[in-house]
Formats: structure tokens, sequence, C-alpha cells
């Protein structure tokens, strides 16, 4: 699946979620309006997974959450990424894990960067910032609450930033 089908699939879903103009996502909306249960397990051995339970779609974190921390925000948008991009009703009991570097795991990276940061919104957030051909970006990731290093990254994939 290219770049632009991943792009444009998240614009879609922000627009079905009513987030079209929305900065700061939050995440525990977003949750509640596609039925997705979170659940903390600090034993689970990876940072964040998706998978089809007996009651609907959960994701599961390895650490308690509370909406503040902006790894754990790009971890539930990576996940719902695999709903939207992977998730197979043929083969609904797969589980959906956040490791390794696979061509799944750039899509769900992919789609949760293009989730949170919509390119016309990522734009007009670098130009508010900028100052001399210069960019706060702890500015431009406050204003989506991610990482500096995901806003950066960010900018990076869409040719606005240099990758040096």
């Amino acid at each position: 699946m290219n770049n632009e089908i991943i792009e444009n699939l998240a614009e879609k879903v922000r627009h079905e979620l009513g987030l079209n103009d929305v900065l700061n996502v939050d995440m525990d909306i977003v949750l509640e309006k596609l039925g997705i249960t979170l659940k903390i397990d600090e034993t689970h051995e990876v940072e964040g997974s998706f998978t089809k339970g007996e009651n609907g779609f959960e994701i599961t974190l390895s650490k308690s959450y509370d909406g503040t921390n902006k790894r754990d925000k790009f971890t539930l948008a990576h996940e719902i990424g695999h709903l939207f991009l992977q998730y197979d009703p043929e083969n609904p009991n797969r589980v959906f894990n956040r490791k390794g570097q696979t061509e799944e795991e750039y899509q769900a990276n992919r789609f949760a960067a293009a989730f949170l940061m919509p390119q016309s919104l990522y734009l007009d957030s670098l130009n508010q910032h900028a100052i001399d051909n210069k960019v706060d970006m702890s500015e431009v990731a406050n204003d989506f609450g991610v990482s500096v290093e995901a806003a950066r990254t960010r900018g990076r994939f869409l040719g606005y930033l240099s990758w040096n």
C-alpha cells in the first residue's frame, strides 16, 4: 500500500470522526467513537497491540495511560492504523504488535503520523512557528500533542524538513 493511499485513508477516518480541523486529537474520544476498548497490561511484552477480542476491538498498552503521554498517543494511533490498514475479518484472531520493522509496522506508523498530523494542518503549524526560515519544532509538536521527534519525522516524510 503506497503512502498516498495511507494519507488519504487517515484523512478519511479523521473526517468520519468529525476531526477535520482538530489539531490535538483526544485519543480517548477516538477510541470511544470507534468502539475500541483500551486495556493496560504492565506485563505485556510489547509497547502496544491491537486485536479483536470477544467483545470487539481492543488495544493493549504495556503501561498506564492517562492521555498526556505523547508516545502513548502515537502508539494508540499506530494500533488504530492496523485496524484500517491490515485487519482482515477472515482472520479475526490475529494480533498486531508494535514491534519490529515490517512493512505493516511502517504503514501503521505512517497512518499514525497522518492521522495525528494531517498534511494541511501540519503545514499551517510549520508556517505559524517559522521565523527566518527556522521552525520551533517544540511548538509544532505541542500543537498536535506529539513528541518533537514525531513532529520532525512527519515534516521530513512530507518533504518540508531536511533529513540532516
